[in-house]
């Protein structure tokens, strides 16, 4: 997630355990037409079984991969529009794993449907733990500048647009505060109900392992 709603995603709603989902936003908005999410399927329980999910984010190019295995591209040209604006997320942005209640009834009805349905709190690996949770065995970021990177540069501001609805990004030698300093960990209390993010913020391109 950047600052300006750029977002990529890997997604597992709880009661799908043999499928994951794809998806990508750029500045906020839900791209239409086949660019939209994707669901990958016949997958081994992802509830019992750990798998590596990655994300490979380069300056033309996105690709997503299941143990190893590309199942899905996107390259920048394919999202430009009639105006010649393109689509792909393009800004510096941090990495963020958490579960959330899709199951409630503040939310959307198509967001609830996503999820499975109303939330059982009655769900027996609920009441045996206290709560829902999600494992993640280990997480690893690689970051593949576009250009090479100066010895000293430590962070991004965001300049002048380079051209209509495009941010310019400098990349600067300043401090950089990262969020929830000392554990790398933000507890975001959202209608009564917790949800725990991990966040840490990468300058440049990235390729994440995620296994959770």
């Amino acid at each position: 997630m950047s600052d300006v709603r750029d977002e990529i995603d890997w997604e597992w709603p709880g009661d799908a355990v043999t499928e994951g989902q794809t998806n990508y936003f750029w500045q906020g908005y839900v791209p239409e037409g086949t660019s939209n999410g994707h669901v990958e399927t016949g997958l081994a329980d992802t509830y019992a079984n750990f798998h590596d999910y990655t994300i490979d984010w380069q300056p033309n190019k996105l690709t997503w991969s299941i143990d190893g295995k590309i199942v899905r591209t996107l390259n920048e040209a394919d999202t430009v529009d009639t105006q010649g604006v393109s689509h792909f997320p393009s800004t510096p942005s941090r990495v963020e794993l958490s579960i959330w209640p899709a199951g409630i009834d503040s939310n959307a009805l198509g967001t609830i449907q996503w999820g499975g349905g109303m939330i059982d709190w009655n769900d027996p690996d609920f009441k045996a733990a206290g709560h829902f949770y999600a494992i993640v065995r280990s997480v690893t970021i690689e970051c593949s500048d576009s250009a090479e990177r100066k010895v000293g540069v430590t962070a991004y501001t965001y300049g002048s647009n380079a051209s209509f609805l495009t941010p310019e990004i400098k990349v600067v030698n300043a401090s950089t505060l990262l969020m929830a300093v000392g554990n790398g960990a933000d507890a975001i209390l959202r209608d009564n109900y917790l949800v725990c993010t991990l966040i840490a913020i990468v300058v440049g391109s990235i390729l994440i392992g995620l296994i959770p």
